[in-house]
């Protein structure tokens, strides 16, 4: 069982360096073509970076498929959001955004509920 829990921390983590260094390696090429500086959308780049390396997390450990297409929808969503051009629209989505990480708690929590004694 240590193995196990071994091995899933070792590809999680890999997961998330490989999504960190990915970000840098593109936030580097901006710089060097002087087609962005550093800004406040480097704080949008990092949590991009974590939720995706968290939703590989998820995929790893899971045995519900299901909950792999819902983070993956998701993070769709929420990269949708920078496109809307009104406040409604913005307050609309974000609040669909919402209702969609609930139902991925709520499915989640089933399945830690159901896996319990596994």
């Amino acid at each position: 069982m240590r193995l196990h829990e071994s091995r899933i921390e070792a590809y999680k983590l890999f997961a998330s360096c490989a999504m960190d260094y990915r970000r840098a390696v593109m936030d580097q090429w901006f710089e060097d073509h002087r087609l962005q500086n550093l800004t406040e959308d480097d704080d949008v780049h990092r949590a991009r970076s974590a939720a995706w390396s968290a939703y590989y997390g998820v995929r790893l450990v899971t045995g519900n498929p299901q909950l792999g297409t819902m983070g993956r929808n998701i993070l769709d969503r929420i990269t949708e959001l920078k496109d809307v051009e009104h406040r409604e629209e913005l307050n609309r989505l974000g609040e669909a955004c919402r209702d969609e990480v609930d139902g991925f708690v709520e499915k989640a929590r089933r399945d830690v509920v159901a896996t319990r004694s596994v």
